[in-house]
């Protein structure tokens, strides 16, 4: 099930960050303040969307699912409230399959209608994913100043404790801590493009040193996330549609298997490679190339085109064989540090668990939302019926 744009020949030179929804003090997360409040409409869902921890303790969300009625996502007018009804339907997906005994990988009609309709209006999958749980889903707890993870709240959750609050909080930290080394990667492409040497080692300069920084911010994950809670409470709940599948009933028979929450679905991490022309190879190449369908369409665009535009590695290759060039350096420092923080095994390595349990409390088996993971393989892939034009 790929609800994805329609796809664009990269353009060979790189838009404004607005062009592509993108701020140079936000990065990827919206300059405005996504909406607290959902239509009118919409609100016996969102009350429950509100409430899902609690109908999780109960094993109500099921039944709760049930008394809801039928909804029309076609009313929504501006993409806001589309996100915001989108982050709804994603959680209530998520919870109505792992929030009970037992796991139900059926996804009702007056659910999976609406989800999947608005997956194919925003190209994404109808799924919990970064876009919508860390991008989307804060609010300010102080207002005035920048956002930071310190001044943000969750707006919706799924278990909703202080762990699980602060895993987005602090993962929404590090995107607006990243926001000015995007600016300096979109910098870096146009001084290289114009041949200004200087601009690009300032850029380079910018980069290098700030990259580090990345890393200190995710390391803050646990000073308010215990690995056991996130591994044992929380990550059920970001887990993948396994094989075989789920199904969308009303949408297609057929199930699908869709990828489980992951840092790798970032659009920050991936400009660093677009950038520096960093390359994966293997089940890392295949990952991150699968991540994509779940980031929102314009950040693809700009780490499309931020790649196909980037001669940055292009100058850094003949700066190591020139003795002396101050490109050096810099170009070396930015590799580095990129290589370090976009590699999926240190995405892996830098979340809240140490190390990857054999068995669960007591010796027992893991339940299968538990179990290691492994790349999703698609049995189907589903157009969606909107075609999506990016901003030029």
């Amino acid at each position: 099930m790929i609800f994805a744009a329609t796809p664009v020949a990269p353009r060979q030179t790189l838009g404004a960050l607005a062009d592509y929804g993108m701020s140079a003090t936000t990065g990827f997360v919206p300059a405005a303040d996504p909406l607290i409040t959902a239509p009118d409409w919409f609100a016996a869902w969102d009350d429950a969307a509100q409430e899902l921890a609690a109908l999780i303790r109960m094993r109500r969300v099921r039944q709760a699912i049930r008394a809801l009625p039928p909804i029309d996502v076609g009313r929504l007018a501006t993409p806001p409230e589309q996100e915001r009804v989108f982050l709804a339907l994603s959680v209530l997906t998520k919870a109505r399959v792992w929030g009970d005994v037992e796991p139900d990988f059926h996804s009702p009609a007056k659910l999976a209608g609406p989800i999947c309709r608005l997956a194919a209006v925003l190209g994404r999958e109808p799924f919990v994913s970064h876009a919508s749980m860390t991008l989307q889903n804060w609010r300010r707890v102080e207002h005035g100043g920048p956002v930071s993870a310190d001044k943000a709240a969750l707006r919706l959750g799924l278990p909703d404790g202080s762990d699980e609050t602060w895993f987005f909080s602090a993962t929404l930290g590090v995107e607006i801590l990243g926001a000015p080394l995007i600016a300096a990667s979109a910098d870096a492409v146009r001084h290289a493009d114009a041949g200004d040497l200087a601009g690009l080692m300032r850029a380079l300069s910018r980069l290098a040193e700030g990259l580090p920084t990345l890393i200190v911010a995710l390391e803050r994950m646990r000073e308010w996330c215990d690995p056991p809670v996130f591994f044992y409470r929380m990550r059920p709940f970001l887990a993948a549609w396994p094989e075989p599948g789920a199904v969308y009933e009303g949408v297609s028979p057929d199930p699908v298997v869709l990828a489980g929450g992951s840092a790798g679905q970032s659009s920050l991490t991936q400009t660093f490679n677009a950038v520096l022309g960093l390359r994966h190879e293997g089940r890392a190449a295949v990952f991150l190339c699968e991540m994509r369908n779940y980031r929102p369409i314009l950040h693809r665009a700009f780490v499309q085109d931020l790649a196909a535009a980037s001669q940055v590695r292009h100058h850094g290759i003949r700066a190591m064989t020139s003795r002396g060039s101050p490109l050096t350096r810099p170009s070396n420092s930015a590799t580095s540090s990129g290589a370090g923080i976009s590699n999926p095994a240190s995405i892996t390595s830098s979340s809240p668990r140490a190390r990857w349990p054999a068995s669960g409390p007591g010796g027992r088996p893991l339940p299968i939302c538990c179990e290691r993971p492994v790349l999703a393989r698609r049995k189907v892939r589903w157009a969606g019926p909107v075609r999506h034009d990016r901003a030029a």
